[in-house]
């Protein structure tokens, strides 16, 4: 079986992928890491996302919210964990699965390309990196997906 996963150095926010997926809480909270830097590019992501979190609330876990933030551009909601914090692991690994599923049907189906954080999950989420690499392996295994490393 052929790897598709591309791993590039670069600005997550500037990709050229059609769609910008990052794991986000069940809180309504963009605080930190990339979900921050998507609040403030991406403001239609974040509202959307927030309305999301005050009618579902934990029960968003598992579920990829896509939102279409220009003609070009899609940010994918992933919600991979409840809450947040610093210090203890709060990725869901079963439902940043289920999530990043539902991220690989809709870009398969409308032939849009993924973009994703390296260490998804894993940072703020305080998951284990060769964790969620191996769930974005299994979900994309035929399909390509680039994950953005800073430099």
């Amino acid at each position: 079986m052929i790897n598709l996963i591309k791993i590039v150095e670069g600005d997550l926010l500037k990709a050229t992928e059609d769609i910008i997926g990052h794991q986000v809480n069940c809180r309504g909270v963009m605080g930190s890491g990339v979900a921050a830097q998507i609040k403030r590019r991406y403001p239609a992501a974040f509202y959307q996302y927030s309305a999301m979190c005050e009618f579902l609330g934990s029960t968003a876990l598992g579920v990829c919210q896509v939102v279409e933030v220009s003609k070009v551009k899609y940010v994918a909601n992933l919600f991979g964990q409840n809450e947040y914090g610093r210090g203890i692991q709060h990725t869901d690994y079963d439902a940043l699965h289920l999530a990043l599923e539902s991220l690989y049907k809709r870009a398969k189906r409308d032939g849009l390309s993924v973009a994703l954080p390296y260490k998804l999950g894993s940072d703020r989420g305080g998951g284990d990196w060769d964790v969620v690499y191996k769930i974005i392996d299994k979900v994309f295994k035929n399909y390509e997906v680039t994950l953005y490393k800073l430099g």
